[in-house]
């Protein structure tokens, strides 16, 4: 503050001090009044646009562009892709690979050691088991399990 306070008044006191003892005539005293006041109009509109943003009239709505999934909805799994398959150690039920890349996109994120291979009578199998995947948290679009 004390220094446009200094600086203001220094421009005010070579305002008005006699310009004519320097030998300026009265066109040149002219340019400096109008130099001055074009500095201090320049000095106001930056200020103006440092300043907090004004109001508008009608409030503005955010764009959307991509709805983020909430972090929840991450661990719905689809119901459809669960099969049961039946093996020497007896039935299991897991989630196939084939389905969760077809109609999920997090599967980036299960747990590695829900990942299961079995071998059936029709050859492997590979996916993550069911019970696995509810202990770690990951539910389906549907409450039977």
């Amino acid at each position: 503050m004390f220094k446009t306070l200094i600086a203001g008044a220094t421009a005010l006191s070579l305002t008005f001090t006699p310009a004519n003892a320097q030998g300026f005539n009265e066109e040149q005293i002219g340019q400096i009044i109008f130099g001055l006041f074009a500095t201090a109009a320049i000095a106001k509109i930056i200020k103006d646009n440092n300043g907090p943003a004004l109001a508008q009239a009608e409030p503005v709505a955010p764009v959307v562009r991509h709805p983020r999934t909430p972090r929840d909805a991450r661990k719905v799994l689809p119901q459809r892709c669960i099969n049961a398959f039946q093996t020497d150690q007896g039935r299991v039920r897991m989630f196939t690979r084939s389905c969760i890349a077809r109609h999920y996109t997090h599967a980036a994120n299960f747990p590695r050691n829900c990942e299961r291979d079995v071998m059936t009578r029709r050859g492997f199998r590979t996916g993550w088991a069911v019970r696995c995947m509810r202990n770690a948290g990951f539910r389906t679009d549907r409450r039977n399990w």
